[in-house]
Formats: C-alpha cells, structure tokens, sequence
C-alpha cells in the first residue's frame, strides 16, 4: 500500500484553515489561576505501587501472560513485562525517529510562565515512560497520565486515573499516542480532550498505520503480491479488532479533529520508518532492525486474541511466523507513523 494522498515522506500537510493562534497569556483567561497544588499531578507522583491484595482485581493471567481485569475493555495486548518492554522499546525507536519526544510547537506551549504551572495530560500513557521523559525536560510542567493500568518487570504499578470531571479549560497540552488499541470511538474521546483543553491549548495525536507500506524512494509494492503473509496478517488483525469494537481509524485521526469544529490549523505528517535490514543508510538499518524486533512481539502478542476469536493454535502459528517473515526479509517495507497536531480554538 502506498503512503496516504497529500503525504510524501516526512512532510506536513495542514488539514484546517487557519495559522497557529498564539497561546492566551494567564491575564486574558477566563478561569482564574489555579492554586499550586489542585490534585493534579506532577511527575514524581505518576506511579503508585500495587499491595498484594490489589493485584488480583486489575490483572488476570491467561495462558502465561498477563492481562488487565476490567470488564467490557476491548484492549487485546497482554501488560506484562514482555509487552512493557517492547511499549519502551517502541517509545525510544519513535524518538529516534523524530530526534525528539514532541512535534510541533509544544516547547512553545510549555514555556514557563510566572504564577503557575503548565499542564499535560498523557491519554493511554502505558509504561509511562513518554511522561517521565517529557518532565525531564519540562520541569515547571505538570504532567497526569490515564489508563486502565500498567505493569513493569516484577512490580504492578497503577498510574492514577483523573476524571477530570471538574477540570474544564485546565490542560495546556492533550497528548494521545497510540490509543488505537485501546480507545474504540475517537470522536467522543476527542470531545472530552477538547473539553479540558484550554483555548490555544496543543493537541497531539500519533498513530502507526495498519497496513503494509513500501517506501515509494525503493520499491512500488503491492502488498498483496509482495508481501502476501504481512499483508494477510494485517487483514486479520483489523477484523479481528474490529469485532472487538476497535476499528481501524489510525490514518483518519485527521478527519475527526477537522470535523469536530473545534481545532484550527491542523497538521498531519509522515514519518517513515524502515522494517529490516534493506535501507542504504547505516542508521536506518539499525532503526529498521529496531522496527522488524518491535513488530515481530507485536505480532506475537496479539497471538492471545486470534485464539480468543477462535482460531486454532496451528492457523495461528503460521499467520504470525508468515508475518514476521516478511517484515525480515521483504524489501522496501516501510512503518508509517502518522502524527496530528491541531490547536484548540
């Protein structure tokens, strides 16, 4: 599959009307300052540990791997320490990527302002390890992370959860990475990410397309024909998630923050990122190794759903191995993470 219209290697594209609006200063908003300590947190409160006696009413074990309790959720990826090493892996290999943990104008947004902190808020923050990265940079910045839960190595860790039912124009920077797995209605999540924005507030959105890619520089692929078994593989996975209410919306996020009439000068791009060991380029063959490892325990832990669908072990087996075969040796496969930054009118 090629790279998505109006999308070339890398580049921008702007999806709404408008330049970026500057950031309202604290003497023109409409709420007054916020006090010093709200209940929000900062950094070094972002994890707490889980008591024994905990343990059991957020995780279940299926199979040798670790998943989270929660009734009605449709996240499918196991949360133990396999899958939290390769959410940290993927973490490093994005920034490497974009030779940052940010895009856009967020050191802008973030800039330290006299009377009060700056305000983030990390939406399926996983491991949380972009939130402990980001702090480090932004010390002055007041960081809180959602999820259903997380754990690493040895140790569960709860991140806090914030409802935010009372926290309407508070947050600086809304940033949601990866929440396809996890969130099946973007629109509504939209909503509510919009609603604790404050007026010219950031929103971030950064997805890795579904589908196979070849980089039209090397190879004009077809997928079905070039790579069949990854191909076949990322057919199987989209309607397997789909029947689980997790459709593949990742390179429409665009579309929905345009429609929602409430962002100005939205802008999509494309970053690209080698699979395997094809690329010319020494670094990129590194990253691309990188990618191919990151993508192969992708594959391998999704193996849980497919047989939750009810497929035999032995299907299974060889959907996977086709899969990871192709991205091993296939050339000109290509990663497309697809990023979104809008600001809130």
């Amino acid at each position: 599959m090629a790279i998505p219209p109006n999308n070339n290697r890398n580049s921008a594209r702007d999806d709404g009307p408008g330049t970026w609006p500057s950031h309202p200063s604290s003497n023109n908003r409409s709420q007054a300052a916020e006090p010093e300590e709200d209940g929000l947190s900062d950094a070094s409160s972002v994890l707490t540990q889980l008591g024994n006696d905990e343990f059991p009413r957020h995780f279940t074990e299926r199979e040798g791997r670790l998943f989270h309790a929660h009734d009605g959720s449709p996240y499918p990826m196991p949360v133990d320490g396999g899958e939290q090493t390769r959410l940290d892996a993927l973490h490093h290999l994005l920034y490497e990527r974009l030779d940052s943990h940010f895009a856009g104008p967020v050191g802008d947004v973030l800039a330290q302002e006299p009377g009060r902190h700056r305000r983030v808020l990390d939406l399926c923050t996983g491991t949380g390890r972009w939130v402990m990265d980001m702090a480090s940079i932004f010390p002055n910045a007041k960081f809180s992370g959602i999820d259903i839960g997380a754990i690493r190595i040895t140790c569960a860790y709860r991140l806090h959860t914030y409802l935010f039912t009372n926290s309407d124009g508070t947050m600086d920077f809304v940033h949601a990475r990866n929440v396809s797995l996890a969130v099946p209605h973007y629109p509504p999540m939209l909503r509510e990410a919009t609603r604790v924005l404050r007026r010219g507030g950031l929103f971030f959105s950064g997805e890795i397309l579904r589908q196979v890619t070849f980089d039209p520089e090397c190879f004009q692929g077809v997928p079905a024909l070039d790579a069949p078994r990854a191909d076949n593989f990322y057919r199987l996975i989209n309607r397997t998630l789909a029947l689980r209410g997790l459709n593949n919306y990742t390179d429409r996020i665009a579309e929905f923050v345009h429609a929602s009439g409430q962002f100005g000068a939205i802008r999509r791009q494309n970053y690209v990122i080698p699979i395997g060991e094809w690329s010319s380029s020494p670094s990129d063959r590194r990253l691309g190794v990188r990618c191919r490892d990151i993508l192969a325990v992708f594959a391998r832990n999704l193996a849980p759903m497919l047989k939750d669908a009810a497929h035999p072990d032995e299907f299974i087996g060889e959907i996977i191995d086709g899969f990871v075969d192709d991205i091993g040796s296939v050339r000109g496969l290509v990663a497309v993470y697809q990023t979104v930054l809008a600001r809130r009118c």
